[in-house]
C-alpha cells in the first residue's frame, strides 16, 4: 500500500522513477483510496493500474477527459453504496430501539425493578431483532410491538415477558442475598466463636450457619442491602448471654429436637415425643464424608460435627452453599445425614435392664446418677478385670458389623453389674488410667483406654476447669492445673468435657 499526496514529486518517489508518475491532483476525487489517520492510502496494484490508464491517455484529451468522467462515476457509485449501507444499518437500528420502546412501554405496568432492561436485552426474541425485512416488519412482529403494525396477541405478549424478567429478577435478587450473606459469614462467626469460648462446653450451641439462619436477615425486602452495621447489632444482640443468646440456642435446640423426633417415631413405627430424646435408650448414627459413627445418644448428636453439611467452611464454595438457609439449614441437610440406630437401641435396652431400671423410662441421667460399673467376664482375665460405666457397656455389647470388636471374646459378651462394694475401686482405676483428650498416655506400653486417639493438634478440644471455672484447651489443661490448683494430675472431676469427648473408656483393675 503507498501513501498517497497531490505532491507530484512525493508521489513520483513512491510510485517509483522508472515510469511516469500520475498526477493525483487532477483525478484524486475518483480515485478508490482510503483515509487512515488523516492519510490517503491506495493498493499498490489500484496505483499501478491506474498510472498505467493514466499513462495511455495523457496525451490524448478526449480519451483523458472520457477516462476521468468514468473514474468519477465509479467513484459516486460506491459513494451512494456506502450510503446506502449505512442508512439502512441505521434504519435497521432505529427499527429495532423501536420495538424495544415498546416492549417497555407494556413492561412499564408491571412491578418490576429499574434493571428489567438488562434482561429484555437477554430474551431471545431480542436477539434476533435485527432480520427486518425491506418494509421493517421481521417474523417477530407477533411478539414485538411495532409503531406501524401492533400486534394482535398484546396481553399474550405481556404475559410472556413479565414471566421472563420477574424470574430473572427472582435470580438475581437470590445471588444479590446469598453475596450478602456470604459477605458477612465471618463476623457472624467471630463474634459467635467468641462468645462460646465463655460458655460450658458441655452445652448444646448451633452451627454458625444455622445462627444465621435465626437472625432476623430473612425477613428483610430481599432488594434491600444489609450494611455490615445492622449485621453488628443483631450479632452482638445474639451473642450477648443477656440478651439473644439463649433465645437463638432455645430456638435452635426446639427445632432440632422436632427433627429428631420425626426420625425415631419413623424408625420405631410409633409415636414418640420429645421426652422420649433424653431416654438411656435413644441412639442415632451419623452418616459423614468419613463413614458411619454409630451410637450418638442425645442431646450429643446435636454437636457432632457430622451432622454440620461442611466442617471447617474454609472455602468460598462452600460458604456460599452453606448460607442457602431460606428454604433449608445445614444440620442434618434435611435428614440426610442423621438416622435412628436400631442395633445400639436394643443393646441399651439390655444393659438399662441389667441396671435394675426400665428401659421404657429410664433416662440417661438416671443411669449416670447411679454410677453403676459393668464388667464384661470373658474378655476380662484373672486379676486384670475389664470395667467400664453403662454407656461404654453398651457400645461393647453392640455387634458391628455381625462382629463384636470391643470384646475380646470369642463367644461374645457376657456382661453384668459389678458388685457395688467394687465400685469405688472401679472409680480409682479410671483415675488412674485417665487422661485428658489428646494428650499422651503416662505409659505407652499399658493397655489403658482402647481406641484412645493418638496425641494430635486436632485432637485438642475445649475443657472447663472445674476448681475456677475457666475454659482451657486440652493441651495446656495439665499445666494450668499444676499451676493455678496445684493438682499433680487431672481427674475427670477436675474438667468438664464437651457433649462431643463423652468419657466411654474401658479400664483394668
Amino acid at each position: 500500500m503507498y501513501k498517497i499526496s497531490t505532491n507530484p514529486r512525493f508521489t513520483r518517489i513512491h510510485a517509483g522513477k522508472q515510469t511516469p508518475v500520475l498526477q493525483i491532483a487532477e483525478v484524486k476525487h475518483a480515485l478508490p483510496k482510503d483515509m487512515i489517520e488523516d492519510d490517503w492510502y491506495m493498493l499498490t496494484d489500484d496505483l499501478k493500474r491506474y498510472n498505467a490508464e493514466y499513462l495511455s491517455v495523457i496525451d490524448r484529451p478526449d480519451a483523458f477527459q472520457i477516462w476521468t468522467m468514468e473514474l468519477r462515476i465509479s467513484q459516486k457509485e460506491r459513494e451512494n453504496f456506502t450510503l446506502l449501507g449505512d442508512i439502512a444499518l441505521l434504519r435497521k437500528a432505529k427499527l429495532r430501539q423501536e420495538r424495544i420502546n415498546g416492549i417497555f412501554d407494556i413492561l412499564d405496568e408491571s412491578d418490576l425493578e429499574e434493571y428489567v432492561c438488562d434482561d429484555v436485552y437477554d430474551h431471545p426474541l431480542l436477539k434476533g431483532i435485527e432480520d427486518l425485512c425491506d418494509d421493517g416488519v421481521s417474523d417477530f412482529k407477533a411478539c414485538l410491538v411495532l409503531p406501524v403494525e401492533p400486534p394482535s396477541d398484546l396481553a399474550a405478549v405481556h404475559a410472556k415477558m413479565v414471566q421472563f424478567c420477574k424470574r430473572k429478577q427472582t435470580e438475581r435478587f437470590e445471588n444479590r442475598r446469598m453475596w450478602s450473606l456470604t459477605r458477612q459469614y465471618e463476623p457472624v462467626q467471630e463474634y459467635w466463636d467468641e462468645a462460646i469460648a465463655h460458655m460450658p462446653p458441655n452445652g448444646v450451641y448451633p452451627p454458625v450457619c444455622d445462627v444465621i439462619a435465626l437472625l432476623p436477615y430473612k425477613n428483610y425486602e430481599r432488594e434491600l442491602p444489609i450494611i455490615r452495621g445492622i449485621w453488628i447489632m443483631h450479632i452482638k444482640d445474639a451473642c450477648s448471654p443477656t440478651l439473644g443468646f439463649q433465645r437463638i440456642v432455645d430456638q435452635w435446640r426446639a427445632a432440632k429436637d422436632k427433627e429428631l423426633v420425626t426420625i425415631m417415631s419413623e424408625a420405631l413405627g410409633r409415636t414418640t415425643a420429645a421426652d422420649d430424646l433424653p431416654l438411656a435408650t435413644t441412639f442415632f448414627t451419623c452418616t459423614n464424608p468419613d463413614g458411619k459413627q454409630p451410637g450418638i445418644g442425645y442431646p450429643r448428636i446435636l454437636v457432632t460435627p457430622g451432622t454440620y453439611s461442611a466442617d471447617d467452611l474454609d472455602d468460598s464454595e462452600e460458604r456460599d452453599d452453606m448460607v442457602r438457609i431460606l428454604q433449608e439449614t445445614p444440620w442434618n441437610r434435611n435428614g440426610e445425614r442423621v438416622s435412628f440406630d436400631h442395633l445400639t437401641h436394643d443393646a441399651a435396652r439390655k444393659i438399662v435392664s441389667l441396671a435394675g431400671l426400665d428401659p421404657e423410662k429410664a433416662t440417661a441421667a438416671e443411669l449416670d446418677a447411679l454410677g453403676a460399673w459393668f464388667t464384661c467376664g470373658d474378655c476380662s482375665t484373672p486379676g486384670n478385670k475389664r470395667v467400664m460405666q453403662w454407656q461404654q457397656a453398651i457400645m461393647h455389647s453392640r455387634p458391628i458389623n455381625d462382629a463384636y470388636e470391643l470384646c475380646k471374646s470369642s463367644s461374645g459378651p457376657a456382661l453384668r453389674v459389678l458388685d457395688e462394694r467394687d465400685w469405688p475401686q472401679a472409680e480409682a482405676a479410671r483415675d488412674s488410667q485417665w487422661r485428658i483428650p489428646g494428650e499422651p498416655a503416662l505409659d505407652p506400653g499399658s493397655d489403658i483406654r482402647e481406641g484412645l486417639r493418638e496425641d494430635d493438634e486436632d485432637a485438642w478440644v475445649l475443657l472447663r476447669c472445674v476448681h475456677c471455672s475457666w475454659n482451657v484447651y486440652s493441651n495446656h489443661m495439665s499445666e494450668h492445673m499444676q499451676m493455678e490448683h496445684g493438682v499433680t494430675r487431672a481427674r475427670p472431676r477436675d474438667v468438664i468435657l464437651p457433649l462431643d469427648e463423652i468419657d466411654t473408656g474401658e479400664y483394668f483393675m
